[in-house]
């Protein structure tokens, strides 16, 4: 079970380039210059993209690792370039790593790096992964107050919205049934305390609703010594961040029923 440790859960930046030189390399013996970066892609399953990049990508020999659980690992190669997709966990974006025969040291490798990925990312449907970022937006509240759920619109499904969130790990979703409302996303925020993350804390933010009229309930609580983030600062980050992430529109405090 993995757990979101910031709010919102930022990682590195989706591109960036590692040279790696193979140690007590034999003379003759050419070097490897790898580059990284994490990718986001609607397919989920290793036969599902060795297939995909074996019928859009034929000069590549592809073939999928020995994959348990819920790990995803796929290789293609050529006589001088390697690609791998890889994933630990599910749901998420994916390690995509491309290593190139360096046959001189100064070499530029980086335009080719880029249009070998860029293959990769059409033939997968995919995109580089990037974070959701804060947007400048107005506040709700009501009387001084941030009201416990928000309506809004949105023209993607539910499905959609979830696969956005995983994709940019922005804390941790999982899809339940309760009686009412029905079908739902279920959000853990990632609470510290003392730099300490805790574990299933009982406060959630809930998505629900279907396309195009959802609602968010994030709900009061009362803040407790040294735990972050306070009630106040979720809101914010669901305003400023995920609402705008997600593509929502038309953002209101939801009326009592």
């Amino acid at each position: 079970m993995r757990h979101r440790l910031n709010l919102p859960y930022i990682k590195p930046t989706g591109l960036r380039r590692t040279l790696i030189r193979r140690k007590h390399s034999e003379p003759g013996k050419l070097k490897q210059k790898i580059f990284k970066c994490r990718i986001c892609s609607p397919l989920d399953s290793d036969a599902g993209i060795r297939s995909t990049l074996e019928t859009k990508l034929p000069f590549m020999q592809w073939h999928e690792g020995d994959s348990s659980w819920d790990k995803v690992r796929v290789s293609g190669k050529d006589p001088r370039s390697t690609v791998t997709i890889y994933r630990y966990e599910s749901p998420g974006p994916f390690q995509l790593t491309i290593a190139f025969d360096q046959r001189d040291e100064q070499e530029d490798l980086e335009r080719a790096y880029r249009d070998l990925r860029d293959q990769v990312l059409e033939a997968l449907d995919g995109k580089v992964w990037t974070p959701l970022q804060s947007q400048t937006v107005t506040l709700i509240k009501l009387n001084g107050q941030f009201p416990p759920s928000y309506e809004f619109e949105c023209d993607r499904s539910m499905a959609e919205i979830k696969r956005t969130l995983d994709d940019a790990e922005f804390w941790y979703w999982e899809t339940v049934r309760r009686q009412p409302p029905g079908v739902c996303l279920e959000g853990r925020i990632p609470f510290r305390r003392a730099g300490q993350i805790i574990a299933n804390p009982k406060e959630r933010v809930r998505i629900i609703g279907d396309k195009p009229s959802f609602s968010i309930e994030v709900g009061h609580w009362e803040d407790e010594p040294q735990r972050d983030p306070s009630c106040d600062q979720v809101h914010e980050v669901v305003q400023n961040t995920l609402l705008p992430g997600i593509g929502a529109h038309d953002v209101r405090a939801a009326t009592e029923p």
